[in-house]
């Protein structure tokens, strides 16, 4: 089980059992209002214990929103990730100048370099290694001369 697996799983059970604990502290409530209904208990008695009541049952209404909101955000930042990964090339297209030198330092740390070879990147993100193909063949792969559109008259 990956380690993302398990904090879902985490979350899911602290959840569960904050909502568990609104119910009991809601049925709480519900009997301490009836005690006071039917006169079992002293308004000094009553006002103290309902004043807790409300304080742990506030508590975890905070805590449960904190849980359930987490879970929500992590998702949704996730999702917002994989699209800027798997949509670079429009990221690319929309920003200006300063946009692309801030792309291009996140993808290509160590920058690009020039060698007797030509034009390379020594370091790619390890993040987008982990989008490449798992096998990709060199004969697949772009060679310089379909990097860029040729130039006639040069």
């Amino acid at each position: 089980m990956d380690a993302e697996t398990q904090k879902h799983e985490s979350r899911s059970d602290e959840t569960a059992t904050l909502k568990s604990q609104l119910e009991r502290l809601e049925t709480k409530k519900k009997n301490v209002l009836a005690q006071m209904a039917a006169g079992n208990l002293a308004e000094d008695d009553f006002t103290s214990l309902y004043a807790s009541i409300r304080s742990e049952l506030e508590d975890v209404h905070v805590r449960l929103a904190s849980a359930e909101s987490s879970e929500l955000d992590l998702e949704t930042a996730l999702n917002y990730l994989k699209y800027q990964f798997l949509n670079t090339h429009i990221l690319w297209d929309e920003s200006d100048l300063a946009g692309k030198i801030r792309l291009q330092q996140s993808i290509f740390p160590k920058g690009v370099v020039w060698s007797s070879k030509g034009f390379g990147t020594p370091v790619t993100h390890s993040i987008f290694n982990l989008l490449q193909a798992p096998s990709a063949e060199e004969s697949v792969l772009v060679g310089p001369e379909g990097f860029e559109p040729p130039t006639k008259g040069l």
